[in-house]
């Protein structure tokens, strides 16, 4: 998946979650972390389940894949955890696979629609980049989006 395309492009690091592709800005991304080192919140939610001390920085790590209650799974998976950049928080999301890094021309760029009430790609993302007619394309995550989730998220009380 490295291939450099000329002309204005955004560099963008790919994550695949389930059966979608999702891309982030690089200037937004600090590490990529192993998983191994979380720890779980009670009464968090289920997609925010998890936290991790990076260097003393304490991530919430949000699990999109969970979020979405997607079914599939990635052939091969290699889960890590994607610290971003974030200015209230620090923030960790949880994918299936770290494809690489690659060029997006932005002319290929349409708004990510959303779906009706229900949960969505849209909940999180900004725009869809199409790779080509037969793609369902590359989904962009807005972490301004994914902040203000976790900011505005709700905990179980104790009491029901």
């Amino acid at each position: 998946m490295k291939k450099i395309l000329l002309g204005d492009e955004l560099l963008i690091i790919f994550s695949r979650i389930g059966s979608h592709t999702f891309g982030v800005d690089i200037n937004h991304v600090v590490s990529i972390i192993e998983p191994s080192q979380t720890r779980v919140v009670p009464l968090a939610p289920t997609h925010i389940n998890t936290i991790l001390n990076s260097h003393g920085k304490i991530i919430t790590v949000f699990d999109i894949y969970e979020y979405l209650e997607y079914t599939a799974k990635v052939e091969n998976a290699e889960p890590k955890i994607i610290y971003l950049k974030s200015s209230e928080q620090h923030i960790g999301l949880l994918v299936d696979k770290v494809d690489g890094i690659d060029y997006i021309t932005p002319s290929c760029v349409e708004p990510c629609p959303a779906n009706g009430a229900g949960k969505s790609e849209a909940d999180f993302c900004k725009e869809i980049f199409l790779v080509d007619e037969n793609s369902a394309g590359i989904y962009w995550l807005d972490t301004a989006k994914i902040e203000g989730f976790i900011r505005d998220m709700k905990f179980s009380s104790v009491n029901g």
